[in-house]
């Protein structure tokens, strides 16, 4: 049965292993956590599913997702415990994208809860959704490293492994117009040649439905100011 807390814990282990995925690229990247039999608001690993990365948005294999939770339930692990903690990250903010609001809709419209995690450069977005009656309910969630407890050993190389056998990074086909309403394409996106207001408002407002300026603006709302001299394991004991 789950405990309704206001926190998602991360032991030492899959907090690292999170970061280490996040940092493996600067595409954004998705997975599933791993929770404890006995607490499924911690989480003790991080699931790596067959997928496709770009810098705005990850794909999960689906025939990759089916086999991870038949191998998984053979393991006797719960759908609790390997499907209701949903992680990816966030090149850049946190703050949840029109693709992710889609994908919540699609694959968790039916369950009774499930929690959205999303890490960003500098913050995070955490959120439980549980539905009563029909009607989804959401709960903010801070984050933490539980650091009492007990983790397995890490080998980076056997992350690496699994990042490369399991992950694609894929470009993205970017087509705007510059300021004289002429059409450039680039197969590769270029971030420092898309550096104006008018080359990026066509693909955010297709993207997140929003303008460029706004979705800066949206960013800047999520960032969480950090006080340099705070000592880093002070603040991942806290909140994230």
């Amino acid at each position: 049965m789950l405990k309704i807390q206001k926190q998602l814990k991360f032991t030492p282990y899959a907090w690292a292993k999170l970061m280490y995925l996040r940092n493996a690229t600067d595409n954004e990247f998705g997975g599933f956590g791993i929770t404890d039999d006995k607490d499924l608001l911690l989480v003790r690993d991080i699931a790596i599913i067959k997928q496709e990365v770009s810098s705005v948005s990850f794909e999960l294999d689906p025939d990759a997702h089916h086999e991870y939770l038949l191998e998984m339930t053979e393991k006797g692990y719960t759908i609790d415990q390997c499907m209701r903690v949903w992680i990816h990250t966030h090149p850049g903010g946190p703050t949840p994208s029109n693709t992710d609001w889609s994908n919540v809709e699609e694959v968790y419209s039916d369950v009774d809860w499930f929690v959205m995690f999303i890490n960003g450069d500098s913050a995070n977005y955490c959120s439980m959704f549980v539905n009563v009656k029909g009607m989804r309910v959401e709960q903010k969630l801070l984050t933490c490293i539980d650091w009492e407890k007990d983790c397995p050993a890490i080998v980076l190389d056997d992350w690496e492994s699994e990042y490369l056998e399991k992950v694609e990074e894929k470009q993205i086909i970017i087509t705007c117009k510059d300021k004289k309403g002429q059409i450039e394409k680039t197969e590769e996106a270029d971030y420092t040649k898309f550096d104006s207001y008018d080359y990026w408002d066509d693909y955010y407002q297709e993207q997140y439905g929003m303008s460029y300026q706004e979705y800066l603006n949206s960013l800047s709302d999520a960032y969480v100011d950090l006080d340099n001299d705070i000592d880093e394991e002070e603040i991942y004991g806290r909140e994230l």
